[in-house]
Order: structure tokens, then C-alpha cells, then sequence
């Protein structure tokens, strides 16, 4: 039983192994930038995200769109039944 469990692990990293190269090339052609630029760009797309929800938010503002909310969550329904 241990010896099949040992050839069922051996032939998973041989099949891992044989399809690594594949995705490394499917990889770079989704993101062909150096790994040490990555922390850099999900802090540059978290700073765009947070300016669009700013801009987004002043236009309700300026526009003085009067947004209300909805359902249960809006009217206050998802309070704990046994809390004050």
C-alpha cells in the first residue's frame, strides 16, 4: 500500500514536471514582465481601484444623487435577533 502511494506521488511530479514548461511560456505571455515588478503592480492597480471609487464617489456628490439603500441589508434586517 505504501509502495503505491510512493509510484501514485513519483508519477504526479513526473506529470507536473513535464507540463511546467508549457505554463512558464503561457505565463510570461500573460504577464512577460520581471517577477520583482509584481509587488509593484498590484500596488499601482489597488491605487488606481481607490482613485476610481473616489471619482466615482464625488461625481454622486456633485451630482447630489441621493443613493438609498435596498433590501436587507439596507433596512437594517441583518442584525442578530438576541442583540440590544
Amino acid at each position: 500500500m505504501i509502495e503505491t502511494a510512493r509510484e501514485r506521488v513519483r508519477q504526479s511530479v513526473q506529470r507536473d514536471l513535464r507540463f511546467e514548461p508549457s505554463m512558464d511560456r503561457m505565463s510570461r505571455r500573460l504577464r512577460p514582465w520581471r517577477d520583482a515588478w509584481l509587488a509593484a503592480e498590484i500596488s499601482g492597480i489597488a491605487l488606481l481601484d481607490y482613485l476610481n471609487i473616489g471619482a466615482l464617489l464625488s461625481l454622486i456628490n456633485a451630482l447630489r444623487l441621493r443613493m438609498r439603500p435596498a433590501g436587507p441589508l439596507g433596512a437594517g434586517d441583518w442584525r442578530v435577533p438576541w442583540s440590544p
